[in-house]
């Protein structure tokens, strides 16, 4: 039996979200497999105020570090928009993500000012205009302390595991994705599995993503 989706019936658009270390990425590239869609990984490596961010003070580098992810990620949505017309997509990450979750911590932590919050929301407004929402986003959840493991274990030296940190990342974006009624979220507990290695887990994570998939399609 061919379990792909129709394409040329249903070109989809699948973001993947989660709190650092949860396992977002791994979990993109499994989906992008399993369902045959066309994978736009996150960007964090192009960003060159990050590690000026997590290594000098980050009063100086959080809004510019926050605005090249932003403008990053507004030019992926950009593509897909114009790729979804061709093909189906998996992103790593989505543009809510990046402003209300990781870009909001940054001003609740007071190293992006009220002036600089205010015109990084702006920049997102005037160069946001036309972008096409996801028709599901795929939310992976697990404990905080499972998500600083993890971050710990794979080791970035960029990266920032204060428990404090990740705790303020985690409440924001479920904070976002509990008001969402434009865009349907399938919410994945990541942290009783192994996706990275578990054939199984795999399988079963993509036909859940399938399943939903189906139900989102024949209620548009």
């Amino acid at each position: 039996m061919n379990h792909e989706i129709n394409h040329e019936m249903n070109h989809n658009y699948v973001a993947v979200i989660g709190t650092m270390g949860v396992g977002k990425s791994t979990a993109a590239e499994v989906l992008a497999k399993g369902l045959n869609f066309q994978l736009f990984p996150e960007q964090f490596t192009d960003n060159p105020f990050l590690s000026k961010y997590y290594n000098d003070d980050p009063h100086l580098w959080s809004y510019k570090s926050q605005t090249k992810f932003l403008l990053d990620i507004i030019d992926q949505t950009h593509l897909i928009t114009q790729q979804n017309n061709h093909t189906s997509v998996i992103q790593d990450s989505y543009i809510g993500q990046y402003v209300y979750s990781y870009a909001y911590a940054q001003y609740k932590l007071g190293y992006m000012s009220k002036d600089e919050w205010k015109q990084y929301c702006q920049t997102k407004k005037d160069y946001g205009k036309g972008l096409k929402r996801p028709n599901l986003l795929v939310y992976l959840w697990a404990p905080v302390p499972v998500c600083i493991d993890r971050i710990l274990k794979r080791d970035r030296s960029f990266e920032k595991a204060d428990q404090a940190y990740v705790e303020l990342l985690d409440s924001s974006l479920y904070g976002w994705v509990s008001t969402q009624k434009l865009i349907q979220v399938l919410k994945v507990k990541t942290d009783t599995y192994d996706i990275a290695h578990d054939r199984e887990v795999q399988h079963d994570f993509v036909e859940n993503v399938r399943v939903a998939l189906k139900v989102v399609n024949n209620t548009q």
